[in-house]
């Protein structure tokens, strides 16, 4: 692979002349160091489709040596008037030298530096190397690696800018990677997907020592790389906001740049050179973002980067930090209720680094950012009608303390009673998606509290690199850590469903991570389904559904074995859903068993069904409901094992197939094996048969022969013992078949079906010929007939309806455990080859 981590500009030009009066060791000059924090996603699209992604983050620190252009005394004279447009001579330089310049040295010489601390990942995804027919970008090349640069011709500039707004807002200016800029700063892990021919040229991932990083620094500086005074093509838009449009020219590009610059207030500047601060700590944000189009090729490329810059004046003798017991515990926390089996506090500790004499302080800790969601998960505690949810916060700092020294002020702040060089607080939490930043700081000598981890102000918990509210633990546990998912993602690849062009389930990541209370589970791959007790969090990458199954067998005895959509399944309880009682919608079935309009609008009033209550409106895409099974006395008797029942279309939030299910109600097993006893078909024979040669196996009772007139008499056409084996296949296939409606498979269509009519004479059906019918009998019959179409495994195909599978027997040699797909085809009831319905690809588990 090329090297594509350049240098960027050397920055070389400094107002020598400017600093003339600065000598060396003149009061102008004084200790530094910044951090600096970068992440830039490039991002190529086509026609909407990701075509090559990459997020690179860069983290860089290092001491610097500061010069000032005004001191004490010239501030007082200090007039913003005689300078045209605002535009003053810079406020400050440094660059990471390792000694002050003797007397023949300008600021700007080229003296050792001080080594700058650097961290560096970058993940790059693009086409499948081993798989071009694979429309997904997937991971090519994951690259990191930290440590130190200690050429001594590179090293990083800081300039406070010229540039100052109406509000008195300066600019700083990061320039990182000075000097000849052509040696590799530092060896990089790489890992490349490519082919290996050792093994059927199938992907794997390789190991790399091609990759040196070249230190650079952030492109939110970028604007700078040609002087102060910014081109007339960019215009301002607000303090720190510069925007630039570049009309459509050679090449038929078209680019949109936009910079948040580092904004840094001139009074606080002012007030460390007025005062002669030991040290004084700024935090700056900023911003780049650009897009490209190519009109040639419809080719977009976004580059996006945002940049934390903490910049120091003065050297920070106090150094104080924070770290959990140990580091195994903050890396591998999860957070979990308070009422889990493996639930205990966390313990977070404060260590200070002191040049003082006195090296003790008083550290106060406090707690920020805390979240506060309805409910410990996504459906626990269950929602009750007019009771608020419990927003109360999810992580506080107990008033009984393990540490005496520790004292409470409230839930959000403790204090050490008596100076100390290290303190550990107690942390509880009650949430599986419990959030909280933990700041501490010495007060007596100014310290704020660095994390031990990252570097950064305050200890996130838990650990959340990426910045989504969800652990960076849980996203490595089930292997999605280098996608950098937002909170929202519902990218669930698999099972696939091509035909309803929707990937995922319906639930946010946030909520696969905050977890369900669930009974037990079925699961297609269970392997990164993480259960503890009743709680689960659910795999990302693997759609899920949930069902209430109030039978207690149904689901788990005929439908879980066979798992025909391939889904992970989850049981629920009586106290994870919004449940409306069977009784009462049993009670509000029409004297048929039929599903009624008021009924569905009472169902959609109550909620019935809904799971995801206690999910803040941020991080949810829509209502999400289970599935509902139920016995009803009112099927009892009929042919009809089950039957699904959905509401009336229109409904606000019920717009997908499980949205609108509201029950799927089955007949009681006794019930419906009496019932299949009294319905299978028999031969109907005259009394003299064979004598007379009259028999015949309809679906009509006739009372005569119309051969001889004699009487006619009844044959059972299946034994005693085939009937019960018929109970069950039927039991199994209406099972697999009603949840397949519940999920959006409908019947079959395809093919030509055979309809006979009460006179025995039999009819071709095709979609074509159903239409126009006004006859509802054979309205019903020709659509029975097409339904009986189909893939004979497919469990949406209907039995029953084809006295022939009677006659030969194929009705007891039916399995269809299965929803057909699309490379399946079967013969037809006039022996065409016809394709399947496809069932398997219309599956919509939203």
């Amino acid at each position: 692979m090329k090297k594509h981590l350049l240098t960027l500009m050397i920055f070389t030009v400094f107002c020598s002349n400017q600093y003339a009066q600065l000598q060396y060791d003149t009061p102008n000059i004084s200790d530094g160091s910044i951090i600096c924090k970068t992440t830039t996603t490039i991002t190529k699209t086509v026609n909407g489709k990701i075509t090559e992604k990459s997020i690179e983050q860069t983290t860089f620190n290092t001491a610097l040596k500061l010069a000032f252009s005004f001191n004490s005394q010239d501030l007082p004279k200090y007039d913003f008037v005689k300078y045209p447009n605002h535009r003053l001579p810079h406020i400050a330089n440094g660059e990471n030298y390792t000694r002050t310049y003797n007397e023949t040295e300008t600021f700007g010489a080229k003296v050792p530096r001080f080594p700058c601390h650097i961290s560096y990942s970058q993940k790059i995804w693009g086409a499948d190397p081993c798989d071009h027919a694979n429309e997904n970008a997937v991971l090519l090349t994951n690259i990191s690696g930290k440590g130190q640069v200690e050429d001594s011709y590179r090293g990083v500039s800081v300039s406070i800018s010229s540039i100052k707004d109406e509000k008195g807002y300066f600019f700083v200016k990061v320039f990182a990677g000075g000097g000849l800029g052509l040696i590799p700063d530092l060896k990089l892990n790489a890992n490349v997907l490519k082919p290996d021919p050792d093994n059927d040229y199938k992907c794997k991932f390789f190991p790399s020592d091609n990759y040196f990083y070249k230190l650079r620094g952030p492109l939110t500086t970028a604007i700078f790389l040609n002087g102060t005074d910014l081109p007339e093509t960019y215009k301002k838009l607000g303090a720190a906001y510069f925007k630039r449009f570049e009309p459509e020219r050679e090449g038929s590009n078209e680019t949109v740049t936009e910079y948040n610059l580092l904004k840094i207030d001139t009074t606080q500047i002012f007030n460390f050179i007025r005062n002669k601060l030991p040290y004084k700590t700024m935090n700056l944000q900023g911003s780049y973002r650009q897009v490209t189009t190519n009109k040639s090729t419809n080719e977009i490329t976004e580059t996006i980067e945002n940049c934390d810059v903490v910049l120091i004046f003065g050297k920070f003798i106090n150094d104080l930090l924070l770290t959990t017991e140990n580091e195994e515990d903050y890396h591998n926390w999860l957070p979990v209720s308070k009422k889990s089996s493996d639930y205990k506090a966390l313990k977070v500790k404060a260590t200070l680094n002191s040049e003082d004499d006195n090296p003790k302080d008083s550290i106060h800790f406090y707690l920020n950012n805390v979240s506060r969601h309805p409910g410990v998960c996504t459906n626990y505690p269950k929602k009750e009608k007019g009771v608020n949810p419990d927003v109360s916060a999810d992580m506080w700092f107990p008033k009984e303390q393990s540490d005496p020294n520790i004292e409470q002020i409230d839930s959000f702040h403790v204090r050490t009673i008596n100076m100390v060089k290290e303190a550990t607080v107690d942390v509880e939490y009650n949430d599986f998606a419990a959030y909280g930043i933990i700041s501490a700081n010495a007060v007596i000598k100014n310290t704020k509290a660095l994390s031990k981890y990252n570097n950064e102000f305050g200890l996130v918990l838990p650990e959340d690199e990426d910045k989504n509210k969800i652990a960076d633990k849980w996203e490595k546990d089930v292997g999605i850590f280098d996608k950098s998912l937002p909170p929202t993602d519902d990218s669930d690849e698999f099972p696939k469903f091509k035909e309803n062009g929707d990937p995922g389930d319906g639930w946010s990541l946030f909520e696969e991570y905050r977890g369900f209370y669930s009974e037990k589970d079925f699961c297609k791959k269970p392997d990164n389904v993480q259960r503890k007790d009743q709680f689960i969090r659910t795999d990302p990458n693997f759609k899920d559904v949930f069902v209430f199954d109030e039978t207690k067998t149904v689901f788990e005895t005929y439908y879980a074995p066979s798992n025909a959509a391939e889904l992970n399944w989850h049981i629920l309880g009586n106290e994870h859903a919004i449940l409306h009682p069977s009784n009462t919608i049993k009670f509000s079935l029409n004297a048929f068993g039929e599903f009624t309009d008021e009924l569905s609008k009472t169902l959609d009033n109550y909620k019935h069904r809904w799971m995801n209550y206690n999910t803040p409106e941020d991080y949810r895409l829509k209502k999400k409901y289970c599935l509902f099974l139920m016995y009803s006395d009112h099927i009892g008797g009929t042919g009809s094992a089950g039957q699904s029942c959905f509401s009336q279309t229109g409904l606000s939030d019920k717009t997908t197939p499980i949205d609108r299910c509201e029950l799927i109600a089955y007949q009681k097993k006794d019930a419906f094996n009496k019932a299949i006893h009294t319905m299978s078909p028999s031969y109907s024979m005259c009394s003299n048969y064979p004598s007379c040669p009259f028999k015949i196996l309809t679906p009509s009772r006739m009372q005569r022969c119309p051969k001889c007139g004699e009487k006619i008499r009844f044959e059972k056409v299946l034994s005693y013992e085939q009937e019960e084996k018929l109970v069950e296949i039927m039991y199994l296939v209406t099972t697999i078949h009603e949840i397949g409606h519940g999920l959006g498979i409908d019947h079959h269509k395809k093919g030509v079906g055979r309809y006979t009519d009460t006179a025995g004479v039999d009819h071709p059906v095709t979609v074509a010929s159903s239409q126009g019918l006004t006859d509802k009998k054979f309205i019903e019959g020709f659509d029975n007939a097409l339904c009986a179409c189909g893939v004979t495994d497919c469990a949406m195909r209907y039995v029953f309806m084809d006295l022939r599978e009677f006659r030969t027997g194929q009705i007891l040699n039916a399995h269809q455990t299965m929803y057909c797909r699309k490379n399946q085809f079967y013969l037809d009831h006039y022996g065409n080859k016809q394709q399947s319905d496809n069932c398997f690809e219309t599956i919509n588990p939203k």
